[in-house]
């Protein structure tokens, strides 16, 4: 997460615009996941870091709403910290609504490094859900 954080902080380094970056930490109480204090030391070592730590009280998207509302900025990106997407896709999306006046811009990832069970769940799901958007659209 840590070389993640400070490629996304070098990146934001670059652009001519103030810029925060909110980093969540949120933990299961009883854990041992040391993701919280890894948040709060990067928080305290760059001035333009905060960090949101707090027990968990739901999942993914909970998180990501607890960063959301910490968040001051007019405009809000959102990157896993798991590598997954390059730093720079905040940044395209970040000119992108700005050039074309969007409310929302949204990446896809093109080329996926997943094992075999996380394509075939994907691809069901996929299968699934645009079944289930024809279906809803055409009734």
């Amino acid at each position: 997460m840590v070389p993640l954080i400070e490629r996304l902080r070098y990146v934001l380094s670059r652009c001519n615009f103030t810029w925060e970056l909110v980093l969540v930490g949120n933990y299961v109480e009883g854990s041992d996941d040391e993701t919280p204090e890894v948040v709060r030391e990067l928080a305290e070592r760059w001035p333009n870091v905060s960090a949101v730590v707090r027990p968990k009280e739901g999942m993914m998207g909970w998180d990501m709403r607890m960063g959301l509302n910490a968040a001051r900025g007019e405009y809000l990106g959102v990157i896993d910290g798991d590598g997954q997407f390059p730093v720079e896709a905040v940044i395209a999306c970040l000119l992108k609504a700005e050039m074309e006046g969007l409310d929302l811009t949204k990446t896809y990832r093109v080329r996926r490094d997943d094992g075999i069970y996380r394509r075939m769940i994907s691809y069901t799901l996929t299968v699934c859900l645009s079944y289930s958007s024809v279906c809803r659209f055409t009734t």
